[in-house]
């Protein structure tokens, strides 16, 4: 057979099988889809050297949440960048199943710069994925390179630049309504809330138009229908930090009247895993946020009712936290911190989660700020200060008393005006300096004074100096007593002794 005959046979079946990848991708059957890709990559690398099957399969396993994979396969081809990279060009006309009409291999090649950076995105490593979703914009201005380089932004905590490129795809005319909701996520981080219920709104109405478009299909309907869903628990996260509890409400229960639609439960049964994830999250979103709401009206039942539902559909750290909150609200501390645990094992930078637990335990505070740190109450700085003196002076009576049988006396009165009966280490004479009406610390030598009694003294002094270094350094003791005397503090922790809910936003 001539090599003409064989490249022609090679690529009939490579057609015959994009086809066949086609249809698994479009039936949310990516397992048999990636299959068939791993097996067609075999034949392009000892074939024609053509590279959609490596780009294909990394797409899929992006798809599958399998991002090292993606990143592995998406690699291969970007490490090709300057040699003849080969792509067959697969529309509609030959195979009714293809999604792909990119005919260049710059086209090609920025697909794979994007979905390297996505899968990078997934990983959280938002160095790389930034850099290769700029490339892909440098390849193809397309809205959706700009749109997702935005997305990153914002999951990256860095809003101001999320907000430039949505603004500029609106400003180039992207009508589809994403970057209006995206935006307005940004402007909901930036604390821009009147100007972030305008995007959002907006948002719903490109939506509700696509929604009805008669062109458009019954997957692509229920696509928008779950957008909108999504935009309308971003709108309940504004009214009910806004105190509109009824509004907010609302807004809840008509997310998720459209979540909860059978039409929309079996499509999002057919979707990718990571498709599926996201629209999972946004009901798990709307539960939480709901059970959220019920938790500021003082409705802990209904609270825990919500986050219960919210973990059925997605585990957030967002959720395990605000499930805390609740028990911890009703004393069942080893419970909330159970939860705690929970919401730092998703995700072990859980600032919420991570301040609550040491709320709970009562731990996490510098004890030197605790006493005088800005913010703090006036009576408690006094109160250290007062802790503080008292150590510096107990620390230096017990060194004058160990090395000279001296004590010292503060405004004239001896430091140490308790002890033993046997104890006859009173000072005789008390020298008082007095300049311009003020008594000066001054030290003493008792003439009277014994081994026996400077040793009972130092035992005296070492004792309440422990109590003092103890009452000052671990703020934590919420009450104790000396005597008949009982004192209460309050705990220790970053802001108060009351655990902080969160809300959960949706993409």
């Amino acid at each position: 057979m001539s090599a003409d005959a064989s490249d022609t046979k090679d690529k009939s079946v490579t057609d015959n099988d994009y086809c066949v990848f086609f249809k698994y991708f479009n039936d949310g059957r990516l397992r048999e889809a990636a299959i068939t890709l791993e097996n067609l990559a075999k034949i392009e690398d000892s074939g024609e050297k053509y590279l959609n099957a490596r780009r294909y399969l990394g797409m899929v396993y992006f798809e599958m949440e399998e991002f090292k994979k993606a990143i592995e396969e998406l690699s291969k081809i970007s490490n090709l960048e300057g040699a003849s990279s080969k792509f067959r060009t697969l529309t509609k006309t030959k195979c009714d199943y293809s999604f792909d009409e990119e005919e260049t291999p710059e086209g090609h090649l920025a697909w794979v710069y994007h979905d390297l950076g996505m899968a990078y995105l997934g990983e959280d490593n938002y160095e790389i994925a930034e850099k290769w979703l700029q490339k892909a914009f440098e390849k193809a201005e397309k809205e959706i390179f700009r749109n997702d380089l935005g997305w990153l932004y914002y999951k990256w905590n860095r809003p101001k630049e999320a907000i430039d490129k949505f603004e500029i795809s609106i400003y180039k005319g992207d009508n589809s309504g994403f970057p209006h909701f995206y935006l307005g996520l940004a402007l909901i981080k930036t604390g821009t809330l009147l100007r972030a219920k305008e995007q959002l709104n907006e948002a719903i109405r490109k939506f509700d138009a696509r929604a009805r478009d008669p062109k458009a299909s019954k997957s692509k309907h229920i696509f928008y229908e779950l957008m909108k869903a999504s935009t309308l628990n971003n709108l309940g996260r504004i009214e009910m930090d806004n105190g509109e509890y009824r509004k907010a409400k609302k807004l809840f229960l008509e997310g998720l009247a459209i979540c909860q639609k059978q039409e929309c439960q079996e499509h999002i049964e057919t979707l990718s895993p990571r498709a599926k994830t996201k629209e999972n999250r946004t009901i798990a979103a709307l539960h939480n946020n709901l059970g959220r709401l019920h938790y500021k009206q003082g409705l802990l039942d209904e609270a825990k009712k919500e986050y219960m539902n919210a973990l059925k559909f997605e585990e957030l750290p967002e959720i395990y936290n605000n499930l805390a909150v609740a028990y911890h609200e009703e004393g069942a501390s080893e419970k909330a911190e159970s939860y705690l645990k929970n919401a730092l094992r998703l995700d072990p930078q859980a600032e919420a989660a991570k301040a609550n637990l040491n709320r709970l335990i009562g731990v996490g505070t510098n004890w030197w700020d605790w006493w005088f740190k800005s913010g703090t109450s006036r009576s408690r700085g006094i109160v250290g200060f007062a802790l503080v003196f008292a150590l510096l002076v107990m620390v230096g009576n017990m060194m004058c008393t160990s090395f000279s049988g001296s004590e010292i006396s503060v405004l004239g009165v001896s430091i140490l005006s308790f002890g033993a009966e046997e104890v006859n280490t009173i000072q005789e004479d008390i020298n008082r300096s007095v300049i311009n009406g003020t008594p000066q610390i001054t030290i003493t030598n008792s003439t009277k004074t014994t081994t026996t009694d400077n040793r009972q003294s130092l035992i005296n002094m070492i004792l309440i100096t422990a109590l003092i270094f103890f009452l000052l350094v671990h703020p934590q003791v919420k009450i104790f007593s000396l005597g008949e005397a009982k004192f209460e503090m309050e705990t220790a922790s970053v802001s108060g002794s009351t655990l902080s809910c969160e809300g959960v936003p949706s993409s």
